[in-house]
């Protein structure tokens, strides 16, 4: 007899489909995994939504839970039906080992203040559905910016370091945020983007050499500061090519 695939519990939280204004209410919620984030996906359930909304113009919060993952740590793809199978999709999520020094969505916000406007432009100082990029969005760069910054200063943080990754990985964050959102801003050079890579390079670098300062048993201070007795930076030179990958 062979045995059955281990599988997994997976929560999903507050998830709001979108708003309908025909009278069709959504009555499914589809989970799909993969081990990646643009797929192949693998639908693994499908639930009727309880109670369905009353009034498909204001659609509820949802929150759900699965027992048919068969993936530890991978991607997850929710989308939402209605009777007449018309399917609205999520964008992607990561049900991975929570990372300690994953910034907020006002970290961020509060290094792009300006990309935070509501549609009133009002700086919200936060991303959320009515910013550009959205919340969801904006979590979804965030784990772009994590993937990024991991391979540079590990997972494990020491503690007194972990205010100081959180801020290099918003600021990660907000680099993508100009490249993805505001393009043409960044190829006129009328984004900040250059002015965050060079922060970003500064910081993540100073960063990874107090980990390993601390995580040797070193002084912190003393291992910053250098034979000089001051912090030594070495920047490639300005070529003008501000638009160019990171």
């Amino acid at each position: 007899m062979s045995t059955p695939p281990q599988t997994y519990v997976v929560s999903f939280d507050d998830y709001q489909p979108v708003p309908r204004f025909d009278d069709i209410p959504w009555t499914t919620v589809m989970i799909e995994e993969s081990a990646s984030e643009g797929g192949p996906w693998n639908l693994i359930d499908t639930q009727q939504l309880t109670p369905v909304d009353t009034d498909p113009a204001n659609p509820m919060s949802r929150s759900f839970t699965t027992d048919k993952a068969t993936i530890e740590h991978g991607w997850y793809l929710i989308s939402f039906g209605d009777v007449n199978n018309n399917i609205v999709e999520t964008a992607p999520t990561y049900n991975g080992i929570p990372i300690e020094w994953t910034p907020t969505l006002q970290d961020v916000g509060h290094v792009v203040l300006s990309r935070t406007r509501d549609d009133n432009g009002n700086v919200l100082g936060t991303f959320t559905d009515v910013t550009q990029p959205t919340d969801e969005e904006c979590r979804v760069l965030i784990q772009k910016a994590i993937d990024d910054v991991m391979p540079l200063i590990g997972t494990d943080i020491p503690e007194e370091l972990i205010s100081e990754a959180q801020n290099i990985a918003s600021i990660r964050t907000a680099m993508y945020i100009e490249l993805t959102f505001y393009a043409n801003e960044v190829a006129t050079n009328r984004s900040v983007y250059p002015e965050l890579k060079a922060l970003f390079d500064e910081k993540v670098a100073t960063l990874a050499k107090a980990v390993v300062a601390i995580e040797s048993g070193e002084s912190m201070t003393d291992a910053l500061a250098g034979a000089g007795g001051s912090p030594k930076y070495a920047y490639p030179p300005d070529d003008g090519m501000y638009w160019r990958p990171f």
